[in-house]
């Protein structure tokens, strides 16, 4: 499961789609982003805005997910990793919440229990100097889709529209070009 489908959640999606996960399902409150989450990859997706993730997940599944990444870093999201995660499963965190949001339970005796694993991820948890150069290999081979995250195009006096681009969910990436 990954959850937030910008950057960083496609590219956890094409890590899944690499290893040839059966089940991939993505998850974001924008359900405009259904189609692109289907044609990266994802087998399922989920709308935040108007379903129950956890319960969605395990109609799914029916025990939950080997792996559930937060690609955003938020408290809430975290909590549906957790919730979602089956026996020995790994929630990846791939940002940190405010600290505003830092006041929220995980519940460790079940975690325990269940043997569930979360850890902090940054490169893959590969060195910046090891990761970069596997990735433009795999970018050279066609095997990483970079050029396709870049879904629209902006001069730097649109940045404004750029921002609210971003937040409406209408790209994957914008960018902004310096010209």
């Amino acid at each position: 499961m990954v959850v937030g489908l910008g950057g960083v959640g496609f590219n956890a999606v094409q890590g899944f789609v690499s290893v040839n996960a059966t089940v991939i399902i993505g998850v974001d409150k924008n359900p405009q982003k259904k189609q692109w989450a289907l044609d990266w990859g994802c087998t399922h997706f989920i709308d935040a805005s108007s379903q129950n993730v956890v319960e969605e997940v395990m109609k799914i599944t029916g025990i939950g997910v080997d792996v559930a990444v937060d690609a955003m870093g938020d408290a809430e999201i975290i909590q549906w990793c957790e919730q979602s995660i089956k026996k020995n499963g790994t929630a990846v965190l791939s940002g940190i919440p405010p600290i505003t949001q830092m006041n929220f339970p995980l519940h460790f005796y079940a975690n325990v229990l269940t043997q569930k694993s979360f850890k902090g991820s940054l490169y893959g948890g590969k060195s910046p100097h090891e990761a970069i150069p596997q990735l433009l290999d795999m970018y050279k081979a066609g095997n990483l889709k970079l050029d396709q995250l870049i879904t629209k195009y902006y001069r730097l006096d649109q940045i404004n529209e750029a921002y609210a681009d971003m937040l409406a969910g209408k790209n994957i990436c914008g960018c902004i070009r310096m010209e």
